[in-house]
């Protein structure tokens, strides 16, 4: 006797009781995820009882049907797919801001290496060199609490743990430093990481003639102090750029300076560029003049402390900031799929890329080298404000385009551990949701200030003329104005900067009046800081430092 084996599918009941559970977890997530507007919830919600609805009615109605059955599987696999991105996305952006909280400061401990040793027997050192901190107890060790007091202290408490009660030769200035370490007058120098780059504008064989004995790191608590409503009220950001490859910090120059301010309310936006050179008071040296980009040697306060006076500015305007570098550069544009701008001037940088006049792709090293460029140009430093300038306006644009949802993994990626800010990450969550419910095209305007290029001291190198840029007044007073007619909630068109009016160069300190004063505005592309060959700087003594 024989029995017939029969057939058995799911049909299409089961697989829309199935999508009903999926649909349901699906929508809690998305409910929760804050870069979401709540529009998009309603819709969302009301978009997924439609598809229940009629793939219940198909679904109950004809439950053998085979395109019934694979269209409640497909949903399936949607919603599953979705409720599983979701978190997936939402934890990447959690990382992101998370790694925000803490960074890290280094100090390294360098001493002359054996090879400048050997060939400089007027300084009297011994040539074998040591990496062990132990054996440097009777050395001199040179510090600059003026420049770097936090990280000074730290690096002493622990060198004296290891070689006890240490003779010290505290300068001026990092630069200042380095020379005592050259002559002789101190056997090891204490650099932070952040103020390398300062040494080696003034002696660019340094890494090449110092070895490091240890490096010590200390973790630094970055805070939330930046607006936490940035969908209702104007608010201007500070985007600070280092000059650099690598990690990041509060603490550092700001080769890229730019205020970047916004409505949300009139949808409004002004960009303005200043020159990193810029001669103004530094605050934490007795408002004595410096460069803008060193007042960022004492902190990024310090930087939104010192424009927001220079601008005559109240201090809670420019209180916001995001430090990037080159790293996070390039990641950002490539996160981005690049970017589109329209190139003022042909040229070629010098790595031998080449940028033709017009509209032009940018993408990785190929928009670095643009936004890095100056000595092809006569007006140097003030055209790559430019180009930094065409190139944040072609970001923005991506940013704030329904593209930017199908970058958003490879921009997270890319931002991951590669900028700081102290703005909570619920305030920009807030303003993604704003902008995705409202579909904002910014109106935006782009100033930048330019001056007169000469030579001055600066506080945070006392005793050396540096390369500086003497601001014009006129242009800083026009570029405030803009600012405050944006937070202001008026509208505001491209304009042209009014022509520099020179400064009157007897405003500032007699104590930086050695400095010579350009007053045809005539760039200087050969060297960004020293006037003076770096050799200079190197004084050998002759007395006997030698030591065990």
């Amino acid at each position: 006797m024989s029995s017939k084996k029969k057939k058995r599918s799911m049909n299409a009941r089961i697989l829309w009781l199935g999508l009903i559970v999926l649909a349901v977890i699906f929508y809690l997530i998305f409910m929760r995820m804050p870069m979401f507007p709540s529009l998009w919830k309603m819709v969302a919600l009301a978009v997924l009882l439609v598809i229940i609805a009629l793939t219940g009615i198909l679904s109950i109605r004809f439950y053998k049907n085979f395109f019934v059955k694979f269209l409640d599987v497909l949903l399936c696999l949607v919603l599953a797919a979705a409720s599983v991105f979701l978190p997936y996305a939402e934890k990447k952006v959690t990382a992101l801001f998370s790694d925000l909280t803490t960074t890290q400061s280094t100090v390294s401990l360098y001493t002359l290496n054996s090879d400048y040793r050997a060939a400089h027997p007027e300084l009297g050192l011994i040539t074998d060199v040591s990496t062990d901190l132990s054996h440097y107890n009777n050395a001199v060790f040179i510090t600059c609490y003026n420049n770097d007091e936090e990280n000074m202290s730290y690096a002493m408490n622990q060198v004296n743990s290891v070689c006890g009660n240490v003779d010290t030769l505290d300068c001026e200035s990092v630069i200042s430093e380095a020379a005592q370490l050259y002559n002789g007058a101190g056997h090891v120098m204490l650099l932070s990481g952040t103020m390398i780059s300062m040494v080696t504008d003034a002696y660019p064989d340094f890494l090449n003639d110092t070895t490091v004995i240890t490096t010590f790191s200390r973790d630094v608590k970055n805070e939330v102090t930046g607006d936490s409503d940035l969908t209702s009220q104007p608010f201007t950001i500070f985007f600070g750029g280092n000059d650099e490859e690598g990690d990041l910090s509060t603490a550092g120059r700001t080769d890229v300076d730019m205020l970047v301010t916004v409505n949300p309310k009139t949808y409004q936006i002004s960009i303005v560029s200043l020159p990193r050179d810029s001669y103004i008071p530094n605050p934490a040296c007795d408002s004595q003049y410096d460069k803008l980009t060193h007042l960022g040697l004492y902190g990024i306060d310090n930087t939104l402390s010192g424009l927001s006076s220079w601008f005559g500015m109240d201090s809670n305007v420019f209180k916001n900031y995001v430090i990037v570098n080159f790293t996070t550069f390039r990641n950002i544009i490539d996160a981005l799929g690049g970017v589109d701008v329209d190139n003022d001037i042909e040229f070629t940088a010098l790595n031998q890329m080449e940028y033709p006049k017009g509209t032009i792709h940018l993408e990785g090293e190929y928009a670095l080298m643009y936004v890095r460029e100056r000595k092809a140009f006569e007006n140097g430093d003030f055209e790559r404000n430019y180009h930094q300038q065409l190139v944040m306006s072609a970001i923005i644009d991506k940013l704030t385009s329904p593209a930017i949802i199908t970058r958003f993994s490879a921009l997270m990626d890319g931002l991951k551990g590669k900028f700081l800010t102290n703005i909570s990450s619920d305030a920009l969550y807030d303003l993604c949701a704003y902008q995705l419910a409202n579909s904002i095209k910014w109106n935006v305007v782009k100033y930048q200030i330019l001056g007169d290029v000469g030579e001055a001291e600066c506080a945070s190198a006392p005793g050396y003329n540096l390369s500086v840029v003497y601001p014009y007044e006129n242009q800083r007073d026009f570029a405030a104005n803009v600012i405050t007619s944006v937070i202001n909630g008026e509208t505001v068109t491209q304009e042209t900067m009014p022509d520099g009016v020179s400064s009157d160069t007897s405003q500032y300190d007699s104590s930086y009046s050695d400095g010579s004063y350009s007053q045809d505005g005539t760039y200087d592309n050969s060297s960004d800081y020293y006037s003076d060959d770096s050799s200079t700087y190197y004084d050998s003594g002759t007395d006997d430092y030698g030591y065990q």
